[in-house]
């Protein structure tokens, strides 16, 4: 593990409290290169988000999550606003939030269409109205893509300049998780808040894009956490549980769940690599909801097994806290609406389940 998330992963530890915030470990992630990184070449980033880099960033957020879950979630969501910036903003956009990524500064992917948060034209320019809720990093994020709807009521991307004398517009006392609690999510008060024409973005079409697809990189964070859950339980064991029989099954079972969410994650990274259009972009979103649900289910048998395995072994503070972690992000997914999504994408795509990777 690179020194940088072994810092993260003795760390997470003293961030397991209400309204904690990874600030040290965000800050060794920029001097590292890795907030900068999902950017293009030209920019100075490493392109992590182009497509021929999935199999490298798919390894990245599982190395990541391994250390920590919630930096992990935080640093795919860092990746998943740079992707839509990169993909939907102009060349001095790009250029500009690269430069602020470089300086340590993060981004977040803010969902403020179902909250009514809207643009409204002022006297003196353009100005947001309107609170999001559920913000991951609130108060902490300084550089948000924020999805609103402009004068018009018509969707639109915005990049507002928040500081961190914002952060009284955070309110974290409705994250009541006993897990992830690093993340600092919560609601943020946006009214008011200046916008420029050249912080906007996309537009209707770019939005519903960015809400309907199926982010897979956000599994290969749990991926990780899944395989560091099981890392923790096997150096756990208490004397004198060995010579019983059903703890090397249950190891078995629990590895078998582990490496079934690592290939489901590395196969959709593969398929995540090769251009596509249209309809090659539906089967892959079917094939990526399927990777999503394989890696749900493959953490709820774990955290089964470690449930079990924890009667028979000595558990640890540890283990303990990245179980809960791994529970609060299996409770934030939608697995069955997400599992029939994908299914019914594939059986409208393409026909034949067999098919879906073609």
């Amino acid at each position: 593990m690179p020194p940088v998330l072994e810092r993260a992963a003795r760390r997470a530890g003293d961030l397991d409290w209400p309204g904690a915030f990874p600030v040290d470990d965000v800050a060794a992630c920029a001097a590292v290169g890795l907030l900068a990184a999902p950017f293009p070449v030209t920019v100075g980033g490493l392109g992590l988000v182009e497509a021929t880099s999935a199999p490298l960033l798919a390894d990245i957020l599982r190395r990541i999550g391994h250390a920590s879950l919630p930096l992990g979630r935080l640093y795919a969501g860092h990746v998943a606003a740079v992707g839509l910036l990169v993909r939907h903003g102009s060349p001095s956009q790009i250029e500009a939030a690269a430069a602020d990524a470089r300086a340590g500064r993060l981004f977040a992917l803010w969902d403020g269409l179902e909250d009514g948060v809207t643009l409204e034209r002022h006297a003196n320019g353009l100005r947001l109205v309107g609170r999001v809720a559920g913000a991951a990093g609130a108060g902490f994020v300084v550089r948000p893509l924020v999805l609103a709807r402009d004068t018009e009521g018509a969707p639109v991307m915005v990049l507002p300049r928040l500081d961190m004398f914002m952060a009284s517009r955070a309110d974290l006392d409705g994250w009541r998780a006993q897990g992830l609690r690093a993340c600092a999510v919560g609601g943020f008060d946006l009214k008011g808040i200046a916008v420029e024409c050249g912080d906007l973005m996309g537009g209707p079409a770019a939005c519903a894009r960015a809400r309907q697809a199926v982010d897979w990189r956000f599994a290969a964070v749990a991926a990780g956490g899944i395989a560091r859950l099981l890392d923790e339980l096997q150096q756990g064991r208490g004397a004198g549980v060995a010579d019983d029989a059903r703890l090397p099954l249950r190891f078995g079972e629990a590895l078998l769940a582990a490496e079934t969410a690592r290939l489901w994650v590395e196969a959709t990274a593969d398929l995540a690599r090769h251009p596509r259009h249209s309809r090659q972009t539906a089967r892959f979103d079917a094939y990526a909801g399927l990777a999503r649900s394989a890696v749900h289910k493959a953490g709820a048998e774990t955290l089964a097994l470690a449930h079990r395995i924890g009667r028979l072994s000595a558990g640890s503070e540890t283990a303990e806290r990245i179980a809960r972690d791994l529970a609060t992000w299996l409770a934030l997914e939608d697995d069955e609406a997400n599992l029939a999504a994908a299914a019914a994408l594939t059986l409208a795509r393409s026909g034949r389940v067999s098919r879906v990777r073609e």
